[in-house]
Order: C-alpha cells, then structure tokens, then sequence
C-alpha cells in the first residue's frame, strides 16, 4: 500500500476530493476557455445514447426541492433563476440527434416562468411532487431545467426544480443552492448579483477532457478495468415479488430509514479502528447482505464518485459524476475485518482509476445485453459528505416514483445519525432487506 493510499483511506469523501483536486493542479495545467464549438463530455454522451434506448424517460430526472418560510418575492426567486440560467450555458444547451450524431445547440438566452399552485394537504404535495418528477424532457427541444412554486399557506413554500441529469449532478446541487441563496439576497434587496463571472464553462471541461483522457491515459485505466472486471456475472438474482419485465421501465418507490446516534457512532469508531472510512465499511457490510440475499458469493455494486478532479471545476453546475465499479467475492467466508481490508485495497484502486467514462466500459466489456436489467451492475450504493446545516432554503425530498436500477442505496450522515434511503424497482421488495440492516461488529 503506498503512502498516498494509506492517506486516502483516512479521509472523509470531501477531503479526499479535495487532495485528489490538488495532486491534479500540480499535475496539469489549467483548464482554459476554448473559442471552438462547445463539445460533448463522455457523462453527457452517455447519457444521451440512454435518452436514445429508452426516450424520454423520467428515469434520469434530477429533482432539487427547497423548502422556504417567511415572506418571499416570487419575482426576485425567479429573476434569481434566469440569472443562474445566464451564468451557466449548460442549462441552456439542447442535444439533436443529427443523423446518429449529437449535435449542441446552445440558446443564447433561456427565460423560465415560475409556476405557482396553491396547495391544501400533504397528499395533494406528495402528488404534485411526484407528478413533477416523472414529467418528461425531450433533449433536443425542451429546456432542461422547470420550476414550480407551491404555496403551502401564507409564510411557507417549496419549489419544486427539476432538472435532466445530463446537465446537473448532485455537486451541482449544492453549488446552485449556494449561488441561488446569495442572489436571492441580493435582487430581494433591490441589489446587482454578488457572484463573480465564471472563467470557464461546462463545454471547457468537455473539450479539456476529450484532449486529456486519450492515449496511454484511457488504455492504463482500460486495462485496470478489463481485469478487475473480468468474468463479471451478468446479473445479481436478488428476491423478487413478480416477474421481471422484458424491459426495464424505471419505475419504483423509496423507503426510508435512520440509524440512531449511537450506531451511527459505533460504525465510525469501528471504521477508524480499522484504517477504513465510513464507506468502506457501510459498502463491506451492504456487500455481505447481497450476498446472503442473493446466494452469490460474487457481488458487484455500482457507486457514484463527483469527478471533478480540477479546483476550477467546483463552482460549476453541469453532469460531471462518473460510476465506478466495487467488485468483491465473499466466497471464501472470511472474517468480517478481513473482508473490509479486501474492500478497503479494491476502493482506493478504484478511486485511482475512476477517470474513464462508464460507457467505454461498456464498450470496451461488450457485455451481453438486456433491456430488463443495466449491465454491469444492477445496484447502486453511495455516501454522501456529511449534510451541511441548512440556509433560508432547505433541501426536501419526496418519491419521484422513478429507480435507475434494481435497488439504489443513499447514505449521509445529518446531525450526528447516519440516515438514508433505498430506491428500488418494482419487481424487488426490499423493505424486509433494508430493514435488517444492522450496526456492523466484529463477528463474521
């Protein structure tokens, strides 16, 4: 193990981003403005070849709801929104298929009405909200982004904010929460925008990727890939209630669950104890249930890693996030702490090769395919950093009805208690597995 993995064990998501975006400022040069016709990024052309097998679907919807109490200036809200549109040419992009190719049409402004409803009860919000998140964009016409304004009484609202993944992740999240604080402030108070300009844009990185990640570069992580994913089983048979449909639809539903400050606790000390971050060991334990439920020693899971590699990247809304594979095998029955040094070593080389794009996975794989279930990998695992305590506008979450995959676990620790959610399609119960889930001792 060398030092700078011994390291990367040892720090939180969030720092290890941020050591990973320092080695790579010292690495290269800057990401400079390109006055060439914007590029596509690897994220967004995968994400566009998924519109193009199943279109339309709701399935990639990203939805951003804020809760707000207090008087609110609607027009100041939705001048606040139309300037974010302005800072970031991204959201104002639509993607033609143009004879099998992708073509960029970026509009040189993009003006949104906020709608407003008046809403009565808990119900009608939970349907609403639901209705929002499974309407459908159409990528080469439609804008990528809506609002919606529901009025829950005369001091408290929600807006409702969808947004197509191909131009928003959850980083991005964070960073338009942030930017549409600080405007808000400002225009609510007759002022100019406090933001700076940006340097670069979403189609800078796009293009400085497509120059990076080639050569030596793409092959080194290639190969890494091909290895580590050798001999992949093609699904994971998790117990199902019903059949599995000929094709995947995405549609699903959540359920939610929280672990007491005093398990949340213990999983962390034990997780330091052994050289582990949270993740590691909350993954190593998910891993060991799938198996039980699966009766299969060889378990692949999906996670989610942000991807944005470069300091200048981070106040950029736009589809950055890539998908890594964490593979383990369970089949010689080790114990438990054992176990989590096997995932331990497998995450951190993973991390050090999570720049190639999923889709040339695929590509370089050729998996056999199924429009039942996702290549690859049919479960989906994350952490996330640790919530941050909320401004004048919180985050709120509802079930949009939708799941990428078989089963999707999110984890974040808020307040001291780990808490999270389980997405999952509907020909997977999931309610009796996510409810077993235990604070992890030292046991086998």
């Amino acid at each position: 193990m060398t030092s700078l993995s011994d390291r990367l064990a040892q720090l939180s998501p969030a720092q290890r981003q941020q050591l990973i975006q320092k080695l790579a400022q010292n690495r290269d040069s800057k990401i400079q403005p390109v006055e060439s016709a914007p590029q596509i990024s690897d994220a967004q052309q995968r994400m566009w070849l998924l519109d193009q097998v199943t279109p339309h679907s709701p399935a990639y919807n990203r939805p951003c709801n804020l809760a707000f109490s207090g008087p609110l200036d609607v027009a100041a809200l939705e001048k606040s929104l139309n300037e974010i549109l302005c800072r970031h040419a991204v959201l104002r992009t639509n993607f033609v298929n143009d004879s099998g190719q992708i073509k960029l049409q970026i509009r040189s402004e993009l003006t949104i009405k906020i709608e407003t409803t008046n809403v009565s009860d808990q119900q009608q919000l939970q349907t609403l909200a639901q209705a929002e998140a499974q309407r459908c964009f159409h990528l080469d016409r439609d804008p990528l982004v809506r609002a919606q304004l529901l009025c829950l009484g005369d001091r408290e609202y929600i807006l409702l904010l969808t947004f197509h993944h191909i131009v928003f992740d959850g980083w991005s999240e964070s960073v338009f929460k942030q930017e549409l604080t600080e405007l808000y402030q400002a225009f609510s108070q007759g002022q100019p925008s406090p933001l700076p300009p940006l340097p670069i844009q979403y189609s800078d990185f796009a293009h400085w990727q497509r120059n990076w990640l080639k050569g030596d570069r793409t092959q080194t992580q290639l190969d890494y890939w091909i290895k580590q994913l050798q001999n992949l089983p093609p699904l994971l048979p998790l117990p199902t209630d019903r059949p599995r449909p000929a094709i995947h639809r995405h549609r699903g539903d959540r359920i939610n669950w929280r672990l007491d400050p005093e398990q949340s606790d213990r999983l962390k000390r034990f997780s330091q104890a052994q050289g582990c971050t949270l993740f590691m060991t909350l993954l190593a334990s998910f891993q060991v249930l799938l198996s039980r439920y699966s009766g299969q020693s060889d378990i692949a899971v999906g996670t989610p890693i942000a991807n944005r590699v470069r300091p200048e990247l981070e106040n950029l809304i736009g589809y950055f996030a890539n998908t890594i594979i964490l593979r383990s095998n369970l089949a010689d029955q080790l114990h438990f702490t054992t176990f989590l040094q096997h995932v331990k070593t497998t995450a951190i080389e993973a991390y050090s090769h999570q720049d190639i794009a999923f889709d040339q996975l695929i590509t370089a794989l050729q998996p056999d395919r199924d429009l039942s279930f996702s290549p690859l990998f049919q479960v989906m695992f994350g952490l996330q950093p640790p919530a941050k305590p909320e401004g004048e506008w919180s985050t709120v979450t509802f079930n949009s009805g939708s799941c990428k995959f078989d089963l999707e676990v999110n984890l974040q620790e808020k307040n001291g208690a780990i808490a999270g959610f389980g997405n999952t399609t509907q020909i997977c119960s999931i309610a009796p597995l996510l409810n077993k889930c235990q604070p992890v001792s030292q046991r086998s």
